[in-house]
Parts: C-alpha cells; structure tokens; sequence
C-alpha cells in the first residue's frame, strides 16, 4: 500500500475515533450532531477500493472476476452511501421532509448491497460444501 494511503487511512481512523469520543462524552446536545465521520469513512473505504483495482489491474494476473466484481459492488456502495450522507450533514438539522427521502434511498441501497453480499457468501459456502464432499 502506498505512504500517501496509508496516511490518509490514519488520519481518517483519528479522526472517526475523534468524532465518536467527542459526540460520545462531551458535546451532548444532540442539535449540535454532524455526522462528517460517516463521510470520512466511506471517503478512506473508496480510496482502499480504488487502490486494490490499481494493483489488480498493474498485476493483470488476476483470472476470477468475482474479486474484481466484488470490489465494484463495495466501490459503487460507498460512492453512493458519500453523496447521500453529504446533503444529510447539511440537512439533519432542517425541519424540512426531504432528509427523509435520503434515509429512505439509503435504506434501499442497504437493502441491496447486503442482500448481494449474503448471495455472495450463500454461494461461496455452497460451493465449498460441493467441494467438500
């Protein structure tokens, strides 16, 4: 993994870690609450997908695509997951019902990033007890 990475992967763990502790123990006013983090992470999980895709792809050694396709599913995921948590840091806090759009489409994107990935592991299991016998 690269230097650069690797610093941006720290300094965002410190800054999730710092965001939690804060919120946690010593702001408590709950209208005060931004949730940046979730945006920080996703940011850092993009960055590590985008960095396994250069390595595979610089290697070109790899036969399977299903890594190739799983890292897609998990880079599109938190692609979409950042542009939905961005308006909701903006509008959280808004009396408006438009967030509840948000929460509504992140919802469904849940829904079926979770759902591919317990196909995934369904497959995976039913194909190593195939294998097995």
């Amino acid at each position: 993994m690269h230097k650069l990475l690797k610093a941006i992967c720290f300094a965002a763990i410190l800054y999730i870690a710092y965001e939690f502790i804060y919120y946690a123990f010593f702001d408590t006013n709950v209208k005060s609450f931004q949730p940046y983090a979730k945006v920080a992470d996703n940011f850092v999980i993009i960055l590590l997908a985008l960095s396994f895709l250069q390595e595979k792809i610089d290697d070109f050694k790899e036969q399977k695509w299903d890594n190739f396709r799983l890292n897609i599913v998990i880079l599109v995921f938190f692609t979409f997951n950042t542009l939905i948590f961005l308006p909701i840091n903006f509008i959280v806090n808004e009396n408006s019902g438009v967030k509840f759009y948000f929460w509504a489409g992140n919802s469904i994107l849940l829904l079926l990033f979770y759902s591919y990935l317990i196909g995934k592991i369904w497959k995976n299991g039913k194909q190593n007890k195939l294998q097995e016998k």
